[in-house]
């Protein structure tokens, strides 16, 4: 018998067309949490006639966890150079495979933060617009007015990951750049198509622009230039958490970035893994 779980599919604001992409026998997805954590690699093993319910299971032939039936799961993969993003409700499951169905396509706003992953990546943060009022010698009422714009708080995140953020960060500091742009240094702690989160010593408004050059989300691999605007801004003690939401970001680099999301979140995988 199996036990039901209270998780329901998301459910859209706006409405827009679901089309299934195209599943078929041997194909490679990735499996993962409602929160975007990685479960298991998995080869479809076959699909029914509607093409919204598959049967999956370890590309290694792993054994695969307990899972709680009518559990949220979400599903993704390429097919050619076309994103598959999935989300379904599991309909059965034994150690060898799951079955998921009730498949519907992930729309476009909820794609970009699918695609995420924990990183320490350092990071230059500067000032895309500067405050016309910052150069005319405003800054003591500037700095004041920022604080009001941004949430003080030390209770959201626990303690350890705390820890981790005050150890990493500890060297950060902001200045001027020789042509007078604000920058700080500071540290990417996620990353996602989307956006990112990050920390710094350094003081930026909500809703203001923001770039990073030269950015190395993973060694051997060219770095990223983003643009971004701050959507949220926390203080945590002597550091600001911010969250990034990128912007100008083409088609092509986006996709790249997404690649080596894959690629990293495979190797977390394995690693988790070979730890069990």
């Amino acid at each position: 018998m199996w036990r039901r779980s209270n998780h329901k599919v998301p459910e859209d604001d706006e409405q827009e067309e679901n089309t299934l992409p195209k599943l078929t026998p041997g194909m490679f997805l990735e499996v993962l949490t409602n929160q975007n954590r990685l479960i298991f690699r998995g080869r479809v093993i076959d699909v029914n006639k509607s093409g919204d319910a598959i049967r999956i299971a370890d590309v290694e032939e792993a054994s695969l966890p307990y899972v709680e039936y009518n559990s949220c799961i979400k599903l993704r993969g390429f097919s050619g150079n076309e994103a598959i993003c999935l989300v379904g409700m599991i309909g059965g499951s034994t150690k060898t495979f799951w079955k998921i169905d009730r498949l519907r396509t992930l729309q476009t706003s909820e794609r970009r933060d699918y695609f995420r992953q924990i990183i320490s990546v350092e990071a230059q943060i500067l000032r895309v617009e500067d405050a016309q009022e910052d150069q005319a010698g405003e800054n003591g009422d500037e700095r004041e007015r920022q604080r009001a714009e941004v949430t003080s708080t030390s209770s959201l995140r626990p303690e350890s990951r705390t820890e981790t953020i005050r150890t990493e960060s500890t060297q950060t500091s902001a200045n001027l750049t020789p042509g007078g742009t604000y920058a700080a240094a500071g540290r990417l702690l996620d990353i996602s198509a989307g956006g990112c989160m990050m920390v710094s010593k350094g003081i930026f408004r909500v809703n203001e622009r923001v770039s990073m050059k030269n950015v190395v989300i993973m060694p051997g691999q060219p770095p990223f230039d983003f643009t971004g605007i701050i959507r949220r801004a926390i203080q945590r003690e002597n550091l600001w958490e911010y969250g990034c939401e990128f912007l100008e970001m083409d088609d092509q680099e986006r996709d790249r970035l997404i690649q080596i999301i894959l690629v990293l979140q495979r190797k977390e995988l394995q690693a988790r893994r070979s730890m069990d």
